[in-house]
């Protein structure tokens, strides 16, 4: 859709799948003022691209014409570490730069820094002491959620085993926290919500959303269902919360951000998270707002004659 926005807008656009990263051709040389990208008709020297929208990229394959396994370990290896090359050109304008990426997603820092700002955030532990694990919770006295810090889902003789926040009742905590020896473990208090915020920033653009489920039997962490088990309109933010968003951003030296508050039933908007790689077009695609031209303009950036531009 980014790239339909951009065709709108006369701008010529390469796109990049690092899962068929053996497609293209690449070429950098200490003589050449950058590096090349080539598919059939499509070609780009990225120094001259206005910008780059870093999207959730695959690890590269290794190459397909290659049997041995360690050959095909060597070419996948290569591929990426290519690609790390390819980040750490100078000049090159990124929506969002894969290392800035790396420090925002931080679930810990992100606490940190949303309390430092003044937003209200859940009462949280971080921590691999059960002891430790089992005072927090007996000070709660309430339900708790347990999240991971990062990995999403791991493979279980050949399954893919996805992980989600979950909630346990203080019996359930208790009797569980030894095993929290084998991990650091994220452990915050429950707080009963009535929708989620979701407020997404583009460049000096802000979109905010309240997201309610349509039934009262839904699970405590709702990426795991379909966009369909929940009405969508657009919300008001707070300008006190607006303006922290943005320092928010500013900290990590971003300029986009996906982030998710709890509305209590009293109103009240709790942080939970910034996803500074977060998806967003299944908001556009609910209740019509023009998201996908906001990151386009982004990528073109201020004072870049249209006519003129490219982005990749």
């Amino acid at each position: 859709m980014v790239e339909a926005a951009l065709a709108r807008k006369g701008t010529a656009v390469l796109r990049l799948n690092t899962e068929d990263f053996h497609s293209y051709a690449f070429n950098w040389g200490s003589d050449s003022p950058g590096l090349h990208i080539d598919r059939g008709i499509d070609s780009i020297d990225i120094s001259q691209a206005v910008g780059c929208y870093f999207r959730k990229p695959l690890s590269p394959p290794f190459h397909p014409g290659l049997v041995a396994p360690e050959s095909r370990s060597f070419s996948a290896l290569e591929a990426d570490a290519f690609l790390g090359s390819l980040y750490a050109l100078r000049g090159v304008r990124w929506i969002s730069h894969p290392a800035l990426i790396e420090t925002a997603g931080s679930k810990v820092g992100q606490l940190a820094t949303a309390r430092s700002l003044g937003l209200s955030v859940p009462r949280t532990l971080v921590t691999n002491d059960p002891t430790k694990a089992k005072d927090f919770v007996r000070a709660l006295d309430a339900d708790i959620l347990i999240k991971p810090l990062r990995t999403a889902s791991i493979e279980l003789d050949l399954e893919q085993v996805d992980f989600f926040a979950r909630r346990l009742s203080v019996s359930e905590a208790m009797h569980t926290s030894d095993v929290i020896r084998f991990a650091p473990t994220l452990i915050q208090e429950f707080i009963p919500k009535h929708s989620e915020i979701r407020v997404t920033i583009i460049g000096g653009d802000l979109f905010a959303v309240e997201i309610t489920p349509l039934s009262v039997d839904i699970p405590v962490d709702w990426t795991s269902l379909k966009s369909t088990f929940f009405s969508y309109k657009p919300f008001e933010l707070p300008e006190g919360i607006t303006s922290r968003l943005h320092e928010f951003l500013g900290h990590y030296g971003l300029s986009f951000g996906a982030f998710d508050f709890v509305k209590t039933e009293g109103g009240q908007l709790i942080f939970l998270e910034n996803n500074p790689n977060g998806a967003w077009y299944w908001l556009e695609r609910e209740i019509g707002i023009p998201m996908a031209d906001s990151m386009a303009q982004l990528l073109l950036g201020s004072g870049n004659p249209i006519q003129e531009s490219r982005a990749c």
